[in-house]
């Protein structure tokens, strides 16, 4: 990362940075990529791949869905609902 690339990125982006911030940023970002670099030098042709970086079996409780019988009641005397949710009547016409 250099100044000229960061000029242009701000210029891109739609803002602008003082000298300070600019050199700054500069700096920081090019510790960044150059970190970058170094990781991909890793040997990692012997490492399997993760399907997933969580367990693959769930630690959770198995839970029961909740019935409200007060819900289930405005369900029944509601005039019309689809999967659970009221239709309120149009107040406003276009």
């Amino acid at each position: 990362m250099n100044q000229k690339s960061l000029t242009e990125l701000t210029k891109q982006c739609g803002f602008t940075l003082s000298t300070a911030e600019s050199q700054r940023v500069v700096t920081e970002l090019s510790a960044m990529l150059t970190f970058v670099d170094q990781i991909h030098t890793f040997p990692t042709d012997d490492v399997d791949p993760l399907e997933h970086l969580m367990v693959s079996e769930s630690t959770q409780v198995q839970e029961e869905p909740y019935s409200d019988p007060v819900h289930d009641l405005y369900l029944e005397e509601s005039i019309e609902f689809i999967e659970h949710f009221y239709l309120v009547p149009r107040v406003i016409d276009p």
